[in-house]
């Protein structure tokens, strides 16, 4: 089942600063088995939620993207956006809007909701010859939106400014998805990995090293900057992460000797790589808060040089240097912990993981970093089946989105709106 819940900041101010949330509300269908899904938050306490999926009993008749809308405490009625498609995505302006984008065979679609309103009818951006793979959907100050896709083995993207979306962008090559991210600033930034494969047919055939590439749209312009390479020495196959949020715009990889992080400047130009934490690799969060302090946590499974019982959840907030100086461990020790999220909340970083333990159910835990001080760590719900977690932030609060499994559905979505 898939939850989502919000973490309000009155509520959280309320209780000296440590993170609470109310209990979920149900959000997707009863006896519907939710696939993928995504949530975002924005002004104007507005929240989004997409997923795709079917019913197990007439899965030929349920197949689809749905999305649902909230203003405040008042949840819309779930909307059919389109059949038989996959892979939603969405975003949440400042002003309330919203953009949702799938695919639906060769095709990559998408449908706005304007401020206060529901989803309008289904629009077709590109019709591919090549695989289809999304990066995402961003708004920017003044509705500015991109929406970024893998064609084959392109990086594409296109920007609305207003009505519909202009001609689609070539940025770069990979054979993934690219990532993408905004900030409140206006900035938003495509980032991808080349990954060549020599011998093997497009789009896994790249010729020449690795890189880390990313290209930045600016506050105000309308088209993207030059290619820029972040990196020619990446590892591994993780594809590297955007993040966006108050306090800017940055991307994360994996190369030696950890993960490293690059911040996006005012002038669209990236700052010097750093270093978060050496020997640390896999999954990575980002919360970039308005503070300007990064802040990042990861789940460190047991290594030769650093041996754990279980999988942790260890956290690391950026110094004025660059360094990322000391590591702090959020989830109890007697726990397997991992699938850790991050998103902000104003001048804090919001960061949320599961802990499981043998014979007991799983749990979502939740820790607030402020400029100067860490939170107690909180348990925000018990739950079974916990998988992947996801946040979308709001000016007000933050959307959280789990994966979860009840006894009428095989796998439903909860929301907790934005209040």
């Amino acid at each position: 089942m898939r939850r989502a819940v919000l973490l309000s900041s009155a509520a959280v101010l309320a209780l000296g600063g440590d993170p609470a949330a109310a209990a979920p509300r149900p959000i997707s269908q009863v006896g519907f088995l939710v696939q993928q899904f995504d949530v975002a938050g924005g002004g104007a306490l507005r929240s989004a939620t997409v997923w795709s999926g079917f019913r197990p009993r007439d899965p030929a008749e349920s197949r689809g993207v749905y999305g649902r809308l909230a203003v405040g405490s008042k949840l819309r009625h779930a909307q059919r956006l389109d059949r038989r498609a996959s892979d939603p995505k969405v975003a949440v302006g400042a002003d309330g809007s919203a953009v949702a984008v799938w695919k639906r065979g060769a095709q990559l679609r998408y449908a706005s909701a304007p401020p206060g309103g529901r989803f309008g009818a289904t629009r077709t951006l590109v019709t591919s010859r090549g695989t289809l793979g999304i990066g995402g959907v961003a708004i920017s100050i003044g509705g500015r939106t991109v929406i970024a896709w893998s064609q084959g083995d392109q990086v594409r993207a296109a920007i609305r400014r207003s009505g519909r979306f202009g001609a689609p962008t070539t940025l770069g090559r990979t054979p993934g998805a690219p990532s993408v991210a905004g900030s409140t600033a206006g900035q938003i930034v495509v980032s991808w990995q080349t990954i060549p494969q020599p011998g093997l047919p497009a789009p896994y055939g790249l010729a020449g090293a690795p890189q880390v590439q990313a290209a930045v749209l600016a506050p105000g312009a309308t088209a993207f900057g030059a290619l820029q390479t972040l990196s020619a020495r990446p590892q591994g196959a993780e594809f590297p992460i955007a993040a966006g949020g108050r306090g800017g715009a940055a991307v994360t990889w994996t190369e030696a000797p950890g993960h490293v992080v690059r911040r996006v400047q005012a002038a669209g130009t990236f700052g010097s790589p750093a270093v978060i934490r050496p020997g640390v690799v896999g999954m990575l969060a980002l919360a970039v808060p308005r503070s300007g302090n990064l802040v990042a946590a990861w789940s460190r499974a047991s290594s030769p040089d650093r041996p754990l019982p279980r999988p942790v959840v260890e956290a690391a907030v950026q110094a004025p240097d660059g360094t990322f100086p000391t590591v702090r461990r959020l989830s109890d020790p007697s726990y397997t912990a991992e699938e850790v999220a991050a998103g902000d909340l104003g001048d804090r970083a919001l960061l949320v993981w599961k802990e499981q333990r043998p014979g007991r159910r799983s749990r979502l835990r939740a820790a607030l970093r402020s400029a100067t001080a860490w939170s107690n760590a909180a348990t925000i719900s018990d739950a079974r089946a916990v998988g992947a977690i996801r946040i979308g932030t709001g000016t007000r609060g933050a959307v959280i989105a789990w994966v979860e499994r009840e006894r009428t559905s095989p796998g439903r979505l909860h929301l907790i709106p934005l209040r």
